[in-house]
């Protein structure tokens, strides 16, 4: 029997209300550190400058949502934001190097023939929470996603694929947008910080929750 994927969303919002401060507070800071990296100067190396820091605060946002479901997972009454980057800080080396093919490669296959684009990240879109939970190594994570998503290719497509192209969508989106529609660089921060609270914490363990299921390491089927 495959297991049921349908109620991820509703145990998405569930922790979210559950642990508000500490699902929400990281994601609009990686929202106003998006837009804040808009101001650096033009040319190749604030191009790279730019994308490194997206990536490297991005990563630690994935990092720090597996730990917040494992505090899920067990109950946890408080969560500290603290301690939970702390204990995904260790992840972050790995998930750099893996997000490479995982997410730059697709999406470049994905300007030039959508189909590859979307097969490619839908296989590889769970390395995060396996490098998290599993503690395997980069290449070793794209192999144990790509297993996993095996025989479920359109449910996790319509999941964690989707929740993950809409948050990225609405990263780069706030950051490139805000400013020039708001003429205001504070209130742009501001919108910066709320539009990606909004979509990153649910697309996160959304994610996240697709490999509880598909690993057998949910609590329970729903």
């Amino acid at each position: 029997m495959q297991p049921e994927l349908s109620p991820v969303f509703g145990e998405a919002f569930a922790i979210v209300r559950r642990y508000p401060v500490a699902a929400l507070l990281p994601a609009a800071v990686l929202g106003v550190l998006a837009d804040l990296l808009q101001l650096v100067g033009g040319g190749l190396l604030s191009a790279v400058a730019l994308g490194l820091g997206l990536a490297v605060a991005f990563e630690l946002y994935v990092a720090y949502a597996e730990r917040l479901v494992l505090e899920a997972d067990r109950d946890a009454e408080r969560v500290s934001v603290v301690k939970l980057l702390r204990s995904a800080a260790p992840f972050l080396p790995r998930l750099l190097v893996a997000s490479i093919p995982a997410v730059a490669l697709p999406a470049a296959a994905t300007g030039l023939l959508v189909v590859p684009g979307l097969w490619l990240l839908t296989r590889w879109v769970l390395y995060a929470p396996v490098i998290a939970r599993e503690g395997l190594g980069p290449l070793a994570a794209l192999h144990r996603s790509s297993g996993l998503v095996k025989g479920r290719f359109w449910r996790v497509l319509s999941l964690a694929t989707a929740a993950l192209i809409v948050e990225h969508a609405v990263i780069h989106v706030a950051a490139q947008t805000a400013e020039p529609l708001l003429d205001s660089q504070l209130l742009a921060l501001v919108a910066a910080g709320i539009a990606v609270a909004a979509v990153s914490p649910i697309a996160a363990l959304t994610i996240s929750l697709v490999y509880d299921r598909l690993s057998g390491s949910a609590r329970a089927e729903l």
